[in-house]
């Protein structure tokens, strides 16, 4: 995928476009969400949020980390000096002693850190050669967990202790809430502990696969398999119930009241107390891994380098035309095109957008991808899926991404 580089095209005649722009609304909170232009193929496992900036994490070195202060534009960064190619499934963020870290888990016993807003990453020895899946912050602790009920914890990152480890079966999240961490996994395996180094095993009520774990409202709340859902008031007596669905919820988190779990086929699901679930619509059919929330907004990520935000809590107006005297905003692409003046610059956020463009008019435009959500920087690009229909005039494309 091209990304990062100025892409000018003079339009003449036709040109074939595609992208992806659900329509605004406000009626329900949660029900819009929106793509963005990640600039990566490669799938994407953990997202975190911490000092003011999305760390996002995926498959090989080359992403091991794209960040992002507001989630609408992400900078590509590299793993750093002496750090290989290695696949991350997860990560948090912490502030131990004051020091604000991002902690990154991974394949073979990987665990990265960065001091610096994910931009560069230093390799931990973790003591195990376990794939680790998930990992958390809380009361002080990093606990990341993995293959084999793999348990390990740290007070800052760098030096870690296993804690359990041996069996045969996987844990894939998490999350700590009430005192308590609450580790969740393969056949409905549910650890906790109170501080991190002792860790019980609860009845869970179920065997189904558990990959997420949040808390919230007073309620702890695992996603899985087949769309399981299992809840707790403090992580000993679980409650199982489904949204008996085909596929896997994937992960979960709670913010501002509110439950969020992503699953397969772009699945989003939001809840206030875990019990009672509302489908949204993603926009997307990719796997969706990971959620957080950050700068007012959840952001998900997933398969090709998906990343959404919650329609809702950013800017609904993501093009613009500064004039002389005063600027103009838009929803949409065409409708700027229509009130552009000749020689126009119309400036577009680093989103995904889904329209069939018709330049019809005997004027020069220039289009300029790779906004953020204030339209200071336009460090990305814009990706853009559709048609566009050129009958007369000129138009500049600069920082665009055409699918």
């Amino acid at each position: 995928m091209k990304s990062g580089k100025s892409i000018i095209f003079i339009l003449a005649l036709s040109l074939i476009f595609m992208t992806i722009l659900p329509q605004s609304s406000q009626a329900d909170p949660l029900d819009n969400w929106i793509a963005v232009t990640s600039g990566t193929d490669n799938w994407l496992y953990g997202i975190a949020y911490g000092n003011n900036k999305f760390v996002a994490v995926g498959l090989f070195s080359t992403i091991t980390s794209l960040t992002s202060p507001d989630g609408v534009v992400w900078t590509s960064n590299t793993s750093g000096s002496g750090v290989d190619v290695y696949h991350l499934n997860g990560i948090a963020f912490g502030n131990p002693f004051g020091n604000g870290i991002f902690v990154a888990v991974g394949v073979s016993g990987t665990i990265l850190t960065s001091s610096d807003n994910g931009v560069s990453w230093i390799k931990r020895t973790s003591g195990t050669r376990h794939f680790l899946y998930g990992i958390t912050y809380g009361d002080s602790i990093f606990v990341a967990v993995g293959e084999s009920d793999t348990i390990l914890t740290s007070t800052d990152g760098e030096i870690w202790t296993e804690r359990f480890s041996g069996s045969f079966y996987e844990l894939d999240g998490v999350t700590y809430g009430d005192s308590t961490f609450v580790a969740v996994g393969e056949s409905g395996r549910i650890f906790t502990s109170t501080n991190g180094e002792n860790w019980y095993l609860e009845d869970s009520g179920t065997d189904m696969c558990l990959t997420g774990v949040a808390y919230g409202n007073g309620t702890f709340v695992a996603v899985g398999q087949s769309g399981t859902i299992a809840t707790s008031d403090h992580g000993i007596n679980w409650t199982v119930g489904a949204l008996e669905l085909t596929g896997w919820l994937h992960a979960i988190t709670f913010e501002n009241g509110t439950f969020v779990a992503v699953g397969e086929s772009g699945r989003i699901f939001t809840s206030p107390d875990g019990v009672s679930w509302t489908e949204r619509t993603s926009g997307t059919i990719y796997t969706l891994e990971a959620v957080t929330h950050g700068s007012g907004k959840f952001a998900v990520v997933g398969g090709l380098g998906t990343i959404l935000l919650d329609y809702d809590e950013t800017p609904l107006d993501p093009v613009r035309i500064w004039r002389a005297h005063y600027i103009d905003y838009y929803k949409k692409i065409q409708d700027a095109y229509y009130w552009a003046w000749d020689g126009n610059i119309i400036e577009i956020q680093a989103l995904q957008f889904n329209e069939n463009l018709i330049f019809d008019t005997n004027k020069t435009v220039i289009l300029r991808g790779g906004f953020n959500s204030t339209y200071s920087t336009n460090p990305s690009s814009t990706t853009i899926n559709g048609s566009i229909t050129i009958s007369d005039g000129t138009v500049v494309v600069e920082n665009i991404v055409i699918m």
